[in-house]
């Protein structure tokens, strides 16, 4: 009885123990789900202006404007760990056209047009550029393709629908 005993208590704690370092240490995009430091509030809907720019942007350059940040939760940091931006796609275009981003920053490619997008990295039709940025399918009206950009550089990316739609995501 106390061998079972034992056994039950060390697959517990390995098994629990296991899965919650596991769990810590898994970086994932923030969503819904997750809570956002949010440096302004966001618009309540798509039609609404877009929110005013933080303080530690550049005011002439609103595209600048991250939309949130993430912490990863290890302490208080000084700074955000990890800001979050979002490029909308139009159906035309991408906006902002660039973004200035530091490294492990999250970009939401939101689709608020009516027909599927597909982003990925140049050139097409091979996305070798930064390979790992590529959706890998149609992203339909409505939905976001989120993407954690870790390499430093100049990232150039287009429509794989409609390779004459893209952007820049530029990483530092």
């Amino acid at each position: 009885m106390k061998k079972a005993l034992v056994i039950i208590i060390v697959l517990f704690v390995l098994g629990g123990g296991g899965y919650y370092l596991y769990q810590k240490n898994q970086t994932k995009a923030p969503g819904e789900d997750q809570a956002l430091s949010q440096q302004t509030p966001p618009p309540a809907d798509d039609n609404q202006a877009a929110p005013a720019v933080p303080s530690n942007t550049n005011p002439a350059n609103p595209t600048s404007a991250p939309k949130g940040t993430f912490s990863s939760g290890e302490g208080e940091p000084a700074a955000p760990d990890i800001q979050v931006w979002e490029v909308g796609f139009d159906g035309e275009q991408f906006t902002p056209k660039s973004v200035n981003i530091k490294v492990n920053d999250w970009v939401f490619f939101k689709n608020k047009s009516s027909v599927d997008f597909w982003p990925a990295s140049n050139p097409h039709p091979t996305h070798t550029g930064y390979s790992d940025f590529d959706a890998g399918k149609k992203i339909a009206a409505g939905a976001t393709f989120k993407f954690q950009f870790t390499k430093a550089g100049s990232w150039g990316y287009h429509d794989h629908l409609n390779p004459s739609i893209g952007g820049t995501v530029v990483v530092k």
